[in-house]
């Protein structure tokens, strides 16, 4: 999850001396990624989040479709999960 994912990737980064990594992710999560990195991680290692542009979406017609209604809930919910200080957890598989 990105939790885990964002805590690996900094003690990497701080672990060979590194000052900021470029993450790459889908575009309806990216503002929910760098939310993560800033509570879990902070400042520094710093992240900057691109998108991957070749990855179909439509923000300006999002609720055209089933699937892109279940993408952007999803993530909206993550996002008040993250600022709610992580209240739900993954189910472990």
């Amino acid at each position: 999850n990105t939790v885990s994912e964002a805590m690996l990737m900094a003690e990497e980064l701080r672990r060979q001396g590194g000052d900021k990594a470029i993450l790459v992710t889908s575009p309806l999560h990216t503002r929910r990624a760098k939310a993560i990195w800033h509570i879990i991680v902070g400042g520094h290692p710093q992240a900057i989040l691109r998108y991957d542009s070749s990855e179909p979406c439509d923000p300006d017609h999002w609720w055209r479709s089933t699937e892109d209604v279940q993408a952007v809930v999803h993530e909206l919910l993550g996002l008040v999960n993250t600022y709610l200080g992580f209240v739900t957890k993954p189910r472990r598989r």
